[in-house]
C-alpha cells in the first residue's frame, strides 16, 4: 500500500510461465488467470478488515470486462498516460504472457487498456458476487 492506495497487479511473465500450461486449453488458462484474480481479492478482504474499508484500490487491465468490474464494485476511470507508456515499454513480456494464456502467439491490444478504481468497502459490499464467481471458476 502506498499513499492509502493498493494497486492491484496481474501476474508477471514468470508467474504465467510456471502456472499456466501450453498443454492446456486457452479456456482453462484464461479461467486460471481470472480465478487467481478473484482469489487475490478475497484474500485482500480477509487480510484487511472493515476498519480499512476506505482504502482505495486501483487496477489496470486490457481484458477485464467493464461489466464484471462494475459488479465487483469497481468503476472505470481514465487510464494514466504513464501507465499506458509503461505498458508499451513492457509490451514484449506482456505479449509473451498473453500468448501463454491463449496457447498461441497473441498480440494484446494495450490500447484497449482500462483502469478501474474502488475501495475495500465497495469490494466487500460485493463479496457475495466475488465468492460466487470464485466458486464457479473453481469447478
Amino acid at each position: 500500500m502506498k499513499n492509502g492506495k493498493i494497486v492491484l497487479h496481474g501476474g508477471t511473465l514468470f508467474d504465467y510461465y510456471f502456472t499456466l500450461s501450453v498443454n492446456k486449453s486457452e479456456r482453462r488458462n484464461r479461467k486460471m488467470v481470472i480465478y487467481s484474480y478473484t482469489e487475490g481479492m478475497i484474500n485482500l478482504l480477509d487480510i484487511w478488515d472493515e476498519q480499512f474499508d476506505d482504502i482505495k484500490l486501483s487496477a489496470t487491465a486490457y481484458f477485464i470486462n467493464p461489466k464484471t468490474a462494475k459488479r465487483l464494485g469497481f468503476r472505470q476511470v481514465d487510464t494514466n498516460p504513464l501507465t499506458k507508456l509503461l505498458m508499451l515499454i513492457n509490451y514484449l513480456p506482456i505479449m509473451i504472457s498473453y500468448s501463454i494464456a491463449n496457447e498461441e502467439l497473441s498480440f494484446p491490444n494495450v490500447f484497449s487498456l482500462k483502469s478501474y478504481e474502488s475501495t475495500l468497502g465497495e469490494l466487500r459490499s460485493n463479496k457475495i458476487y466475488l465468492m460466487e464467481m470464485y466458486e464457479k471458476l473453481k469447478s
